[in-house]
C-alpha cells in the first residue's frame, strides 16, 4: 500500500493561443479550464498556473494580479514553474515538457509540432504519470530504499560522471571543423584516378613490353600489340578507380606518377603491371564531407581535452614520476602483496587525498578478475600501470575542479541528479516491494509463451 499522500495538486490547465499573442506570460482572471484545448496549426501551447510563494525565482512570471498566471509550455522562463506538489516534491513545467518529449519520441512525433496531426493536446495523462511516479518515489524514501549503500554508490558514480561531462563540454565548447583540414581529408578520401593498365603474367613478356617502351613506342601501341599476341591482359580502355578499388601496390605506384607518365613494372599477386594515369577527379560526396568534418572536430576535441587535463594536473597535482616509473608489480621483490600495503604517495592532489602505491595496486588488481598470479607470469600487469594511474588522477582532478567551479550549485546538475535519484528509488521500490509479490504459475507462463511465440522466433 502506497502511504505517501498527494499534499496538493496546483490548479493546472492548458490551452493553445495564437502565435500573434504576446510571448510574455499573461495574467488570467478566469477559472482554470480542463487540461485540454483545441490545437490549430501555427499556435503555441500555454499552461495556466496559480501564482504562489513557492514559485522558484527562476520561474519567469509577472507580478500576480489575479488567480492565474499563463506561461508558455515550452518557454525558457517557464521551466522552473511548479505545476504540482507531491509531499515536499515539486513537479515543474520542465519535467512535464520532458515527459511530453519522451512520449512524442516513442511515437515518432516532434513535441510542440503535432497540432495539425492531433486536434487535441491532453497534458493530464503525462502529469498523472509524473505524480504516480513521484508517489512511489516518496514511499521508497519513507522506506529508506534511496539511502541503501548500493543506491548511494551508484548515485555518487553518476554525479562524478556528470562532473566529467560538464567540465569536458566546457573545455571543448566552440570547437568547429578546420576548413583546410576538412578539405584536405575530403579530397584525399574521394579522389579517383583514370588509369590505363596492362597485366603481364609472365616475366619475359613484361620485360619485352618494357623494352618496347624504352625504344620509344607509346603504351597504347605496346598494350594493343601484346594483348593481340596473347602476351598481356587488359580492357584496352582507361577506367576510373578509387583508392578502395586498388591493390596497395597499385596505389603506391600511382601516388608517385604524374598525369601522363608511365610507371615501372609493378609486381602484383598474378603478375606485373604497367600503369599510366590519364586524369584525376574529386566526386561530390556529402557523407564523406560530413565524416571529414566530424573527424576534424574529434581530433581537435581530443587535443583540447589533453590540454585541459594537463592544465588541471599543473594546477592541482604533484606526481612522483620517479616512484611511478620504477614501480614493478611483476618483480619477485617486493612483490604484489607488499605493494598492496605500500602507503607512499604516487601523486598528491590539492584539496583531495593522495594516490598511494597501495591504491594504485588495488586498481590494477581489479583489472584481473581471475587472480593476479597468471597475469604476472605472462607480463600483463605492468602494462596496466599508466591507464589505471591516469584514470585515478583524472577522477581526483575532475572532483577538485568541479568543487572549485561549484558545479553542485548549478541547476543543470541538481536537476540531473534529482532525476537519477528518483529513477533509482523507483527501481529499488519495484525490486524490493513489487517483484517479490509477483507470482507467475506454470500455466500462465505457458499461455503467455503460446501467445507470443513469434516474438521469440
Amino acid at each position: 500500500m502506497i502511504r505517501a499522500s498527494l499534499a496538493s495538486l496546483l490548479m493546472f490547465s492548458a490551452r493553445l493561443s495564437s502565435a500573434a499573442e504576446p510571448a510574455q506570460p499573461e495574467m488570467r482572471q478566469d477559472a482554470a479550464a480542463p487540461a485540454r484545448a483545441s490545437a490549430q496549426p501555427g499556435t503555441s501551447a500555454y499552461l495556466k498556473i496559480p501564482p504562489t510563494s513557492a514559485v522558484s525565482p527562476a520561474c519567469v512570471v509577472p507580478k500576480a494580479v489575479g488567480p492565474l498566471v499563463k506561461v508558455p509550455l515550452f518557454g525558457q522562463g517557464s521551466a522552473a514553474c511548479p505545476i504540482a506538489l507531491v509531499g515536499d516534491s515539486v513537479i515543474t513545467v520542465r519535467e512535464l515538457t520532458e515527459a511530453l518529449a519522451a512520449s512524442h519520441e516513442r511515437r515518432g512525433e516532434q513535441p510542440g509540432s503535432g497540432g495539425a496531426k492531433r486536434p487535441e493536446m491532453d497534458f493530464m495523462p503525462a502529469l498523472d504519470r509524473l505524480i504516480e511516479t513521484r508517489l512511489v518515489v516518496a514511499e521508497a524514501h519513507d522506506m529508506g530504499l534511496d539511502a541503501l549503500p548500493d543506491v548511494q554508490g551508484q548515485l555518487d558514480a553518476y554525479r562524478a560522471s556528470l562532473h566529467k561531462r560538464m567540465l569536458e563540454r566546457r573545455a571543448t565548447a566552440g570547437i568547429k571543423p578546420d576548413a583546410l583540414e576538412v578539405e584536405r581529408a575530403y579530397r584525399e578520401a574521394v579522389r579517383e584516378w583514370k588509369v590505363r593498365s596492362v597485366l603481364f603474367e609472365r616475366p619475359d613478356d613484361a620485360k619485352a613490353a618494357q623494352a618496347l617502351l624504352a625504344s620509344g613506342k607509346k603504351l597504347d601501341d605496346v598494350a594493343q600489340q601484346m594483348i593481340e599476341e596473347k602476351k598481356a591482359k587488359g580492357s584496352g580502355e582507361a577506367e576510373w578507380l578509387s583508392a578502395a578499388r586498388m591493390l596497395p601496390e597499385i596505389k603506391a605506384a600511382i601516388d608517385s606518377l604524374a598525369i601522363g607518365a608511365v610507371s615501372e613494372l609493378v609486381k602484383v599477386p598474378n603478375g606485373q603491371v604497367l600503369l599510366r594515369v590519364e586524369g584525376v577527379r574529386y566526386p561530390d560526396d556529402p557523407k564523406v564531407k560530413a565524416d571529414a568534418q566530424e573527424h576534424s572536430v574529434n581530433r581537435q576535441r581530443r587535443a583540447a581535452l589533453k590540454r585541459f587535463y594537463a592544465s588541471l594536473t599543473k594546477k592541482y597535482a604533484s606526481v612522483d614520476r620517479r616512484l611511478l616509473d620504477k614501480l614493478d608489480w611483476e618483480a619477485p621483490k617486493p612483490g604484489f602483496a607488499a605493494l598492496a600495503r605500500d602507503r607512499r604517495a604516487v601523486a598528491t592532489i590539492r584539496g583531495d587525498k593522495a594516490i598511494t602505491v597501495a591504491e594504485l595496486t588495488a586498481g590494477i588488481g581489479e583489472k584481473f578478475f581471475h587472480g593476479i598470479e597468471g597475469p604476472i607470469r605472462e607480463h600483463r600487469v605492468n602494462l596496466q600501470k599508466m591507464e589505471v594511474f591516469s584514470s585515478m588522477l583524472d577522477a581526483r582532478l575532475i572532483a577538485t575542479e568541479a568543487a572549485a567551479r561549484k558545479l553542485e550549485q548549478t541547476e543543470e546538475l541538481r536537476h540531473a541528479v534529482n532525476e537519477q535519484r528518483r529513477g533509482m528509488a523507483f527501481g529499488k521500490f519495484i525490486e524490493k516491494v513489487l517483484i517479490p509479490d509477483l507470482k507467475v504459475t506454470e500455466a500462465e507462463a505457458r499461455k503467455y509463451f503460446d501467445e507470443h511465440q513469434r516474438d521469440y522466433a
